[in-house]
């Protein structure tokens, strides 16, 4: 994957601040696996992931109002490519352009729509506990007057408009329908992640848009079921819309970096049959500040044990009399 920018370019291009947040609607984890097939001929598992980091990204840079903020980036189609590791000359049957063009997927799922008008601002009473964020825009400081050589600039810029940050969202929950403002209002059913996270990812090969893509649907997963998700290796590939080999390297990788606890159960040849249930591996995202920092050596990687039939039943048997959680061993480094 190429990497155009260093952490250091990005926060500048982006204008970062500490405290910025993006909040992603729970939906897509499901919409997305149902709109791109990536098994078809010119599809990879990068391209949904790169749909995600795209929603993201467009998120942040209209909620933080980040149009304008730089004289040198104006958030073009190919400089958000290059934000999110793909090539800006990625078109055609193999390219990305399906996802993210006017009436393109993302579109068509309702996540974006391609606007003239875009905020340069924002602000909030913070003495009004209901109080909302509100923005001001392009066309109200046109109107009041603002340079001919300024509005020449800015007049035929497009960007891209996060429907559901503020536009009425519908939630299916236990198979009703729900209706819910717009994420802005109300962060209901949402999964909070920093821009850090995304620098991060986006400046790693390891990791890039597939990592960041599964951090944050375990990330959603860990927290909808409690603090951990119990999921089979071989039920990713369903719940993820990745394929199989990517989904591992990034696993790996994830949790290298210190961005992933995984139990790395025990694998037991011939576990089959009424009596016996496999357990699956059980996950849980980190916070950034447990990020293994630049220049950081990555932790080791572990892996569960594969033991036969006989031997777990040795050691089940085991450990039922002496009660000695010993016996079981460590789980060895790779």
């Amino acid at each position: 994957m190429p990497i155009y920018y260093t952490k250091e370019e990005y926060e500048k291009i982006l204008d970062t601040n500490e405290k910025e947040p993006v909040f992603m609607p729970n939906e897509i984890f499901e919409d997305l696996p149902r709109a791109i097939n990536v098994n078809r001929k010119g599809k990879s598992s990068k391209h949904i992931a790169y749909a995600f980091s795209y929603v993201f990204l467009v998120t942040y840079l209209y909620r933080y109002t980040k149009f304008g903020t730089h004289a040198d980036y104006e958030f073009t189609e190919e400089e958000l490519k290059r934000l999110l590791t793909v090539s800006p000359t990625s078109k055609g049957k193999n390219g990305v352009t399906y996802i993210t063009k006017k009436k393109g997927i993302l579109e068509q799922l309702g996540y974006i729509k391609k606007v003239t008008d875009y905020p340069l601002g924002w602000f909030y009473d913070k003495a009004d506990i209901d109080s909302y964020v509100e923005f001001i825009y392009f066309s109200e400081i046109k109107e009041d007057g603002l340079s001919s050589s300024m509005i020449s600039n800015l007049k035929n810029k497009k960007v891209n408009y996060p429907v559901k940050l503020l536009d009425e969202r519908t939630i299916e929950i236990n198979e009703e329908e729900l209706e819910c403002p717009g994420i802005l209002y109300d962060i209901n059913y949402t999964t909070e992640t920093g821009i850090d996270t995304f620098i991060y990812c986006m400046t790693r090969k390891e990791l890039g848009v597939e990592g960041f893509y599964l951090y944050c649907l375990i990330k959603f997963k860990s927290s909808f079921y409690g603090g951990s998700w119990n999921c089979a290796q071989s039920d990713f590939p369903a719940r993820t819309g990745m394929k199989i080999d990517v989904i591992k390297t990034r696993l790996k990788a994830l949790e290298r970096y210190g961005m992933l606890n995984n139990s790395h159960e025990d694998f037991i040849i011939g576990l089959d049959g009424p009596g016996y249930e496999r357990i699956a591996n059980s996950y849980c995202t980190t916070n950034f500040s447990d990020f293994v920092k630049d220049g950081g050596a990555k932790r080791p990687y572990s892996r569960g044990r594969v033991l036969t039939k006989k031997a777990y039943e040795k050691l089940k048997e085991m450990f039922n009399e002496d009660d000695n959680e010993g016996l079981w061993g460590t789980k060895g480094a790779a």
